[in-house]
């Protein structure tokens, strides 16, 4: 029973958040800033507890740094942490800040697109349910939002300054900010029978695993001390034949909308300017190349994150047929049972299926994170 009542107050949070990210967005398309989806995003995801490896991981980095035992990390996150202890704030305050400056950097980035941000902001969860585990990784991603934010209205230097600071969280960020300002000087994009011949070649190839010998030739030695962890999982998960036991990348469902949205996506390019296609692109990039590396961690990382801007081009599909009704009713029949599909595989099925693991704080009992051996053990 106590399971039950954990899984649905997690839905019934998912929904509101949902809702409120709409209207958030909503406010964005006005003019105004989306504070009710920043208030919203940030409690339910900034109360979570245990939610994802990395929350019952980084709860001992945060313990070692404090203790002075954790110093091969970023310089901004050190100072974070020590910050934050000076405040009295306890590691909360850090999934907290991540919440909120995450979704901040959505309100920002969605700014660009007023006219279909409401529609944009709502399907951020079903694109990128991995950012409430990546807790370092998605800091780091937001400030590089809010710097591109700035580089698309030409502000360099505020670009730079808020580049700076995500590389500070997170070193990859330089390779989130080398990949933006070159996909920034693409001026066209995929043809949708290209895009999509593409995304099923690069399933299929990472389904066989022919990626394996491609790993073979990277030496993960060199990596720097606290990333030799994915360099091990990798050489043994696909030399050692482990790739073969595990399903590749993600759904039907989601193989689906994307496919969907890289053909419609093409299709709308023409109603909206040149950030349009410069998204477009970036979603392309994402959605493309995950399959193909989604058991290579470091990259997979990396990769996902870009299906993030897909967000946009199924803002702007949303918005060419509600608002403008020009979309075709089998299409949007289609892409509205997609979408809802893909809420409940992100939202419903993952809680009704692991409660454990979709807890919020007032179900810690005086635990500070939860057993990793229980927590992989709830996910079997």
């Amino acid at each position: 029973m106590e399971d039950f009542s954990v899984s649905i107050v997690y839905i019934i949070l998912s929904i509101l958040m949902v809702i409120g990210l709409y209207y958030g967005g909503k406010s964005i398309s006005k003019g105004k800033f989306g504070v009710i989806a920043i208030i919203i995003f940030t409690l339910n995801y900034g109360l979570r507890f245990g939610r994802g490896v990395d929350y019952n991981i980084y709860f001992y980095i945060w313990q070692d740094i404090l203790n002075g035992e954790e110093i091969n990390r970023e310089i901004l996150f050190l100072a974070f942490v020590k910050f934050m202890d000076v405040l009295g704030l306890p590691f909360q305050s850090l999934i907290i800040f991540q919440s909120f400056i995450l979704v901040l950097s959505f309100s920002f980035i969605l700014s660009h697109f007023k006219k279909y941000a409401k529609y944009a902001m709502m399907v951020i969860p079903f694109l990128i349910p991995i950012l409430e585990n990546l807790i370092r990784q998605y800091i780091g991603f937001a400030f590089v939002l809010i710097g591109l934010y700035y580089y698309m209205n030409k502000k360099w230097i505020y670009f730079s300054i808020f580049s700076v600071i995500a590389v500070l969280f997170h070193n990859v960020m330089v390779v989130y900010v080398v990949l933006l300002v070159a996909f920034s000087l693409i001026k066209r994009t995929l043809k949708p029978r290209v895009s999509i011949f593409l995304y099923l070649l690069f399933y299929l190839v990472g389904n066989l695993g022919m990626i394996s010998y491609l790993v073979s030739f990277i030496n993960f030695e060199v990596l720097p001390a606290h990333f030799a962890f994915y360099g091990n999982y990798v050489e043994e998960y696909f030399i050692e034949g482990g790739f073969g036991g595990r399903k590749v990348f993600v759904s039907t469902a989601i193989s689906a909308l994307y496919l969907l949205m890289m053909f419609y996506g093409y299709k709308v390019r023409d109603a909206y300017d040149h950030k349009y296609i410069y998204f477009y692109n970036l979603f392309l990039f994402g959605a493309i190349t995950y399959p193909l590396f989604f058991n290579v961690e470091l990259v997979a990382r990396i990769t996902s994150s870009f299906v993030f801007f897909g967000c946009v081009v199924w803002g702007a599909i949303a918005y060419h047929f509600i608002d403008e009704k020009k979309m075709r009713l089998t299409y949007a029949c289609v892409l509205f049972i997609l979408i809802n599909l893909n809420f409940i595989r992100t939202l419903v099925i993952p809680p009704i299926k692991h409660p454990y693991n979709h807890q919020y704080i007032w179900n810690a009992e005086g635990r500070d994170v939860l057993s990793i051996e229980t927590f992989n053990a709830n996910l079997e």
